[in-house]
């Protein structure tokens, strides 16, 4: 069965969403990466539902809300695609604001993150009331298919499996903004996404 925008937008109007996301959604409009992908692929991007749910339901910390963050190298490829060499420290700068706005900046909101990669197989959405399982074929190519289960079995196997890899590898949500704001600064190992001044506090 193949995955569809209805069936993203659907999962993502129930009320505490368990996913795995790259982290270019964070970027609130400040950069046209979500404009020059939404027009190229002209269907609905289930990232922009996403940043708007998180907007609007984690202005205080919510623990029924997590993210596994992977930074995948299809991310990079992604992203290279959208963002211009000389666009790359507007774009970080762009993400590091967003860091700040989501979780605040003595991080007192914002959802639970955990940043780890468990593989490129078998990508996870899960809702109240939806799992929304999505693959790939290898490490760099784009989700190819997936299945929208809404039988409460499959949801109940797929959150405690999610859950258990949230908590096997989280060091802390502290520790975990750490390590993403890290690996935004070095999205692009060179010399101008290094020297970008560090807009998160946590950073200083």
């Amino acid at each position: 069965m193949k995955s569809t925008p209805g069936g993203g937008l659907l999962l993502l109007r129930r009320k505490a969403p368990l996913t795995r996301r790259s982290v270019a959604y964070f970027c609130s409009g400040a950069h046209r990466y979500s404009e020059r992908r939404n027009s190229r692929v002209q269907v609905h991007s289930v990232d922009t539902v996403l940043a708007t749910l998180l907007r609007e339901r984690t202005k205080h910390r919510n623990h029924n809300i997590k993210i596994i963050l992977t930074f995948s190298k299809r991310y990079r490829v992604k992203i290279d695609e959208y963002v211009a060499v000389n666009e790359r420290p507007l774009f970080v700068d762009s993400l590091l604001r967003a860091v700040d706005q989501l979780w605040g900046d003595k991080r007192d909101r914002g959802p639970d993150i955990c940043c780890v990669h468990p593989g490129f197989s078998h990508i996870q959405t899960i809702s109240d009331g939806c799992a929304l399982i999505l693959n790939r074929s290898s490490q760099l190519r784009p989700v190819a298919e997936g299945v929208c289960f809404r039988d409460d079995a499959t949801i109940r196997r797929e959150r405690m499996a999610f859950e258990r890899i949230f908590e096997d590898n989280s060091k802390g949500q502290d520790r975990e903004i750490d390590v993403m704001i890290k690996r935004i600064k070095t999205l692009w190992p060179t010399r101008g996404v290094v020297r970008v001044r560090a807009l998160s506090r946590s950073s200083d």
